[in-house]
């Protein structure tokens, strides 16, 4: 049984299948246990085509093909077959596999950046996906869990509401829209937010991101707050490997308990006690979504708008029969009329004999038009026969 797990987590901005064949990369991944690789670029089954160290399988969560245009995001995890493991299907989809250990569950994530498009791959929310991984194996209370991932975030020092660790980040911007999402997942989740604590080697808590416009932290390794034994003081590490990606390597050494339960027992569903919630205030651009949304109306209220109520609104309701019939349809001689009947002797009973083609649908719907054109009657229902 290991006693020690190094857990490595990467966004590889793509061509997988090109990088997995360098010595460095080979290097990377021989010298660790789990290795999360995030936009991968991999077309659906490619990775059964993968050269692989030997002693290592793959497990390969890719977006639905593009045809022939170039594959995007995708998530790949490499581990030592001799580690027991099980992936959680129901969890995992394109850009998330969920895997279950002995005595850890292990969460690669990529999360593409908040205004990006994902209806025309998935049709389940990203975030909401994630999170409800998060919670289904966080209700496991007797496993922890580990996340690492791309998550497109920003928090800057803050930390969920009810954590114990202090944060000092190298990247100090105001937490963002998506940033408070993370937050609040993870204090709903008994998370914790290992990057700029005292369990990152780096002091500030080291970027991740390096892009043309500055260099942020969006990489993040989590865990839950009630197994913290098993991430020691400078378990993290986060180092760029500036040739490859335009993102940091985050390492994670996890220390496993001696004492193990059999392997991959399916997880029981245990009764938690509901505690309150404490969510991070929102932000100005959460105030103003808000706003936005309040103030627009929704499908019912625009069709109402535009087409008028379906529900009579006025006191006055009158019930009008329209009658249509047709002599000799499907012939040349073919005859066919409506009529309007209001009531026993009302003035505004009529029939008609209609123009053009001669069939019965026909007399139906002219026989509708000329109710609807009446402006005799408010809040009219109509019956055909």
């Amino acid at each position: 049984m290991y006693s020690r797990l190094r857990i490595v987590g990467w966004n590889t901005h793509g061509n997988l299948a090109l990088k997995i064949v360098q010595p460095l990369f080979v290097e990377m991944i021989e010298a660790n246990d789990v290795i999360i690789l995030l936009e991968t670029w991999l077309r659906p089954g490619q990775d059964m085509s993968l050269p692989l160290p030997h002693g290592y399988v793959i497990i390969a969560r890719s977006r639905p093909g593009r045809g022939m245009r170039r594959p995007f995001g995708g998530a790949a995890v490499i581990i030592k077959s001799s580690i027991p493991c099980r992936v959680l299907e129901d969890l995992s989809g394109p850009d998330l596999i969920a895997l279950e250990l002995d005595q850890l569950y292990i969460l690669g994530s990529y999360l593409l950046p908040a205004t990006s498009d994902w209806l025309s791959w998935t049709d389940v929310d990203p975030k909401i996906r994630l999170r409800e991984a998060f919670a289904w194996c966080s209700a496991n209370r007797s496993k922890a869990v580990a996340g690492i991932g791309d998550l497109n975030s920003r928090i800057g020092n803050d930390a969920p509401p009810s954590s114990a660790l202090k944060r000092w980040s190298s990247d100090d911007k105001p937490t963002n829209t998506r940033g408070t999402w993370l937050l609040n997942t993870c204090e709903d989740n008994r998370l914790e937010i290992l990057n700029g604590t005292h369990v990152e080697v780096s002091s500030p808590g080291a970027y991740t991101s390096f892009q043309p416009n500055g260099n942020a932290v969006v990489d993040y390794a989590l865990f839950s707050r009630d197994f913290m034994s098993m991430v020691q003081s400078q378990s993290l590490q986060i180092f760029r490997a500036e040739d490859w990606s335009d993102h940091a390597i985050l390492s994670l050494t996890v220390i496993m308990p001696t004492a193990t339960p059999d392997p991959l027992p399916r997880p029981m569903r245990i009764s938690v006690p509901c505690m309150p919630r404490v969510c991070m205030p929102p932000t100005g651009l959460d105030l103003l979504v808000q706003e936005t949304v309040s103030a627009s109306k929704t499908d019912e209220e625009s069709t109402q708008a535009l087409y008028g109520s379906v529900l009579h609104t006025s006191q006055k309701r009158v019930t009008v029969h329209i009658a249509s019939m047709c002599h000799h349809a499907g012939k040349n001689h073919a005859r066919a009329a409506f009529g309007l009947h209001w009531g026993i002797g009302n003035p505004y009973n009529v029939g008609w004999r209609i123009a053009g083609r001669q069939n019965d649908g026909r007399a139906t719907l002219l026989g509708i038009i000329a109710e609807g054109d009446s402006q005799t009657y408010y809040g009219t229902v109509g019956y055909g026969g």
